[in-house]
């Protein structure tokens, strides 16, 4: 994604190369960004099996300052990601949302597929006061119930700084979880596993460069000991070189 009037861009890869992108989705005078990618579950009777959902950053409640709530637009589509249909915000900042429940907020979306469900995690605005996960239906936006509440909880890493932002989740069989996030600084991506969606304890990965933002970590286990991470990259203070990759 880039600024002003943020744009996605799609990158095919061919023969192990990335290709040159191309400008896929964009909505002028408003900011989408900070995209993620998954193919979502057939199992409510609908066969999804060409579909893809993103989640992004925006559109209908965008940061215009630092510190205002945002939401989670979902787009679908039917075509590879060649074309993409807005269907509306997810979970929406800190208003009753579309779903009808109280919201906090949700920014820097992530989302795996977990069985029959979702799971889409965000922070809960643009500083933060911390990172939720929401259990979402087949169909990519309706927030499953836990009794009569919506079911999402609270993400926590014991023994860290409260504050993670930009996380990153791939699950991997049924019972590890990883998370890739930036701390506050934004010069450090951490990895850490878990075995819930909502608790992280043991770091797995964690590195930290002084001159420069490392940001919006994108992670793929590749085996038992190895991750490949992408991430934006920029001069501290400076203009962004890549925010926001994912891959699917």
């Amino acid at each position: 994604a880039d600024e002003p009037d943020d744009e996605i861009y799609r990158s095919v890869r061919l023969s192990g190369n990335w290709q040159t992108p191309v400008l896929n989705l964009s909505v002028p005078g408003v900011q989408i960004n900070d995209p993620t990618l998954v193919k979502p579950p057939s199992t409510d009777g609908i066969d999804r099996s060409t579909w893809t959902y993103m989640y992004v950053t925006g559109p209908e409640h965008m940061v215009t300052e630092f510190g205002d709530a945002v939401s989670a637009g979902f787009y679908v589509s039917t075509d590879g990601g060649l074309t993409w249909a807005f269907i509306g915000s997810v979970v929406g900042p800190n208003a009753v949302d579309a779903n009808g429940y109280l919201a906090t907020g949700c920014g820097f979306p992530s989302v795996v597929r977990d069985g029959d469900y979702l799971q889409l995690y965000c922070t809960n605005n643009i500083f933060g006061s911390g990172t939720t996960v929401w259990r979402i239906n087949a169909n990519g936006w309706q927030i499953e119930l836990l009794g009569w509440l919506p079911d999402f909880s609270n993400v926590t890493i014991p023994d860290s700084p409260p504050f993670f932002t930009n996380v990153d989740v791939w699950r991997q069989g049924t019972s590890e979880w990883y998370m890739a996030a930036n701390f506050f600084s934004l010069h450090s991506i951490s990895i850490w596993r878990g075995t819930s969606r909502s608790i992280f304890e043991t770091t797995e990965v964690n590195f930290f460069d002084v001159d420069e933002w490392l940001l919006t970590p994108y992670i793929v286990k590749v085996t038992a000991s190895q991750f490949k991470l992408w991430y934006g990259k920029s001069v501290a203070g400076g203009l962004f070189g890549l925010s926001a990759p994912s891959a699917q």
